[in-house]
């Protein structure tokens, strides 16, 4: 039901037919289900009071899955989410979470999952993150590929608006950079930076 809701939330127009069935799911008894209910309903515009409260009592939930969804939702659910950004910056450090991995017959961390969700939930909002991106760039050197790609991804959207946080914050990690995260960050910054002081071609008008 959770991946139904969370496919109708990607159609538009053509799954306006199912709002009703997705509002539904709303009350369902499994939290995953109504946190993907209500980020779908979102993006439809169907923005009800409280979601980001209902989603974010469900940060510090016992099972894994749950709390990454719960910082998708927060990542997506706009405005209304910020005051529920320092709860998903803790889960940058979240702990391990060894389980079995039918898909791989194998024991897996899941809470890196869970940290790759927090970090994109925090690279979604604007200024309000500014305060974690110190946490986010520490994960730039994460055990994890997918937790390190999700920090630089995170990280390199706040480039165009937060230039000085981001090159702080990566700066302050040091040299440890297995992926070549922090040395493109900082070649993005210096780019910007330099287009931004450019001086600018004037355009000649007509009959000039």
């Amino acid at each position: 039901r959770a991946a139904a809701c969370d496919t109708l939330g990607k159609h538009g127009e053509a799954a306006e037919r199912y709002l009703d069935a997705i509002s539904d799911c709303v009350k369902d008894a499994e939290p995953r289900v109504q946190i993907a209910a209500r980020v779908a309903l979102q993006k439809h515009g169907k923005v009800g009071e409280g979601d980001a409260e209902a989603s974010a009592q469900y940060l510090e939930h016992k099972d894994w899955e749950t709390r990454r969804s719960a910082c998708q939702a927060i990542g997506s659910l706009g405005q209304a989410a910020v005051p529920h950004l320092a709860a998903v910056a803790k889960h940058l450090f979240e702990p391990p979470c060894i389980a079995w991995d039918t898909r791989c017959g194998d024991d897996t961390d899941f809470a890196l999952r869970v940290r790759a969700a927090a970090c994109e939930a925090l690279g979604r909002h604007g200024e309000a993150a500014e305060p974690h991106l110190g946490g986010v760039a520490l994960l730039l050197q994460d055990s994890d590929p997918t937790v390190r790609k999700a920090a630089y991804e995170a990280l390199l959207g706040h480039i165009e608006a937060r230039r000085q946080a981001v090159a702080a914050a990566v700066e302050a990690i040091g040299t440890n950079d297995p992926d070549g995260f922090a040395r493109k960050l900082l070649e993005e910054i210096s780019q910007a930076v330099s287009d931004s002081s450019a001086p600018q071609r004037q355009v000649p008008q007509v009959g000039d």
